[in-house]
């Protein structure tokens, strides 16, 4: 049986949800049959997180406090309780969470939220190790353009720069941007060989494009640090270090240029 309280937050009228199971208010029925396994266990839970379906779709975030029935015998019957809409403190929360992990301009990875994940997988990599590489990225020429056609022309490059990366780059790897026009990429579970050949896939797209600032249009080119990531690499610094210094390489080759430093 469904309250009126929560038929409000769910949209429903009471005529209709009759003979509905609880399941069914449920985003994922599942989470109903973890809430029914903790309370048999603990005899009630308290703030249980939970997502329900709105009468029109949404999802309503709920915490769920509910006390387990029991018969004269001992017997489960069912649970009695009440859900606490936090839909408005879960959104914030994610609005936070954004704000300190998300760089603003180009959607990916900011600079602290990019060396977390980093140092993870380096700790990681002590327990279960896999080829994973580091590639740190600079815009070509970023600075001239800048200063000529101004900052929003120049965060408008950063943006295009940045979505050439996103299509061609894999689920499993990690985007982020470092600061100004610098950014780095984890591939994990990846080799030498196949971490090359993605760069050169985007480099090949660069080289087709043009960006249209002003009266001119202006071509993007991108020098590039690579090398792998070891367990040693504690902290972080240490593989960043090496990937600037072949990042320094692709630079005094003329730019436009992958360069690759092994230890």
């Amino acid at each position: 049986m469904v309250g009126p309280a929560a038929l409000g937050v769910l949209g429903y009228l009471p005529e209709e949800v009759i003979g509905l199971p609880a399941s069914s208010f449920y985003f994922d029925p599942q989470a109903r049959a973890n809430i029914v396994t903790a309370v048999k266990k603990h005899g009630k839970v308290q703030n249980f997180p939970a997502r329900l379906k709105h009468k029109d779709g949404h999802i309503v975030d709920v915490e769920i406090t509910s006390s387990a029935i029991y018969s004269e015998d001992k017997q489960f019957l069912g649970m009695e309780g009440l859900f606490r809409d936090v839909s408005e403190q879960v959104v914030i929360k994610e609005k936070l969470h954004r704000l300190a992990t998300i760089d603003e301009l180009t959607g990916i990875l900011n600079r602290r939220a990019f060396l977390e994940k980093a140092n993870h997988l380096i700790k990681h990599l002590r327990r279960q190790p896999e080829y994973s590489l580091l590639a740190v990225i600079d815009l070509d020429k970023f600075k001239p353009i800048n200063d000529r056609y101004g900052h929003l022309s120049g965060d408008r490059v950063l943006k295009v720069f940045v979505s050439l990366f996103k299509e061609t780059l894999r689920e499993t790897d990690v985007f982020g941007r470092l600061g100004g026009d610098e950014f780095a990429i984890i591939f994990r579970k990846c080799t030498m060989t196949e971490g090359l050949e993605i760069l050169e896939r985007i480099q090949e797209k660069m080289q087709k494009i043009s960006i249209r600032l002003s009266d001119n249009e202006v071509s993007i080119s991108a020098s590039i640090g690579l090398t792998e990531l070891h367990e040693e690499d504690l902290p972080f610094s240490l593989a960043l270090a090496r990937a600037d210094r072949a990042l320094y390489q692709a630079k005094q080759n003329g730019g436009a240029h992958v360069a690759m430093l092994l230890s």
